[in-house]
């Protein structure tokens, strides 16, 4: 018999430890207390467990509702959770206890009782792009009054102009921005479209990934006179309620927030902003759930974009600028924007539904989509 003893990191008794917070190691280990007690309800104990056994509890768990919402779980969601079993099973052939082929198991070779949980990549259009602007209003550059805030603008526009995710978006600082203001060039119209770069270390994956960011002349000019005005007014009420210095968060809660005045940016209230701003925008699109008190299978409209679509936006508008100047390698450019450690990953993700939507581009949104490569 043939004993499958991986090597891989995820096999490693310490791997959980190093590289999962406390949240996640409860999901984990709740997540394996699931796959448990799947096998003791068939009947099995761990050492009995088979692939077709992790195939049918697979195939249940996609078909599985949210006890409060009566929605599907999102294809992220499946995909986490499996994960988690399945590095849990990598571990136990590790250790002798189960043996178990990781080939058979592996994602590619599980098909989920006909539903696709591939990861699902939603691009904002240039077009839908325009209706969040005009919801999100002015830049601070040209914002008519002093009170109109302009927080919730630019952090959509880091995020969809450099590609970063939720956490690192909320972990960027003000000192960061202001180290930037000596590399910018005169003010020159030709030139706003133009980038500087800036080193992060408070990425996914911490220090050992860190990588270059670029931002656009303009945003970083906008990011600045946030900085001057509506941020230190953000600090003024921290400092006041506080009674102690504000964060060095670049993007603050405003002065007039009921929770926290001054207080940096949670990951939470950023993704519920993009929400609140697609159901403004009338960006919607219709979900299923079933209403666990009737049984009735019912419709409901909820937000076409989550935050981190923000982010998948990024990667296909670079790709189509890269394609639309004549990049040899458009694929690569995306990989260094997100901070893919393979160009595979990126490929795979973001290949095809790239292509879709470069079909789709109008003449007159090309020139946007150019420069942002120039």
């Amino acid at each position: 018999m043939k004993v499958y003893r991986s090597n891989v990191k995820h096999s490693h008794p310490l791997y959980f430890r190093t590289h999962l917070s406390v949240g996640s190691l409860r999901t984990a280990a709740d997540n394996i207390r699931l796959w448990l007690g799947y096998l003791s309800y068939i009947g099995k104990v761990l050492t009995e467990g088979s692939v077709s056994d992790f195939k049918a509890f697979v195939n249940g768990y996609a078909i599985t509702r949210n006890r409060i919402t009566g929605q599907l779980l999102s294809r992220s969601t499946v995909r986490a959770r499996i994960g988690h079993i399945r590095d849990f099973i990598l571990f136990t052939n590790y250790l002798g206890v189960t043996d178990i082929d990781p080939n058979e198991i592996s994602p590619d070779k599980i098909g989920v009782s006909g539903r696709d949980i591939a990861p699902r990549i939603r691009v904002i259009t240039y077009e839908e792009w325009k209706k969040l602007r005009h919801c999100l209003g002015g830049l601070p550059e040209d914002s008519a009054s002093p009170q109109e805030l302009c927080r919730d603008r630019l952090v959509f526009e880091t995020m969809i102009h450099t590609g970063l995710r939720v956490t690192e978006v909320i972990s960027l600082t003000a000192p960061q921005i202001l180290a930037l203001e000596c590399e910018l060039p005169r003010v020159d119209e030709a030139r706003e479209m133009e980038a500087v770069s800036l080193y992060l270390t408070k990425v996914k994956g911490g220090p050992r990934r860190a990588r270059t960011v670029l931002f656009p002349v303009w945003l970083v000019r906008n990011l600045l006179i946030y900085i001057d005005d509506e941020r230190r007014q953000s600090a003024a009420a921290f400092r006041q309620n506080n009674k102690k210095a504000a964060p060095n968060n670049l993007f603050l809660n405003h002065s007039h927030s009921r929770r926290n005045p001054g207080g940096a940016l949670k990951p939470g209230r950023l993704k519920g902003m993009i929400k609140e701003y697609c159901i403004q925008a009338d960006l919607l699109r219709e979900v299923e759930y079933l209403n666990m008190g009737t049984g009735e299978y019912r419709t409901n409209l909820i937000s076409k974009f989550s935050a981190h679509d923000l982010r998948h936006t990024a990667a296909v508008w670079r790709y189509v600028a890269a394609v639309q100047t004549g990049d040899r390698a458009p694929m690569k450019t995306v990989q260094i924007l997100l901070g893919h450690k393979s160009e595979a990953t990126t490929a795979n993700i973001y290949l095809q539904i790239s292509s879709q939507f470069e079909a789709t581009v109008s003449d007159t949104s090309l020139n946007f989509f150019r420069g942002l490569s120039s």
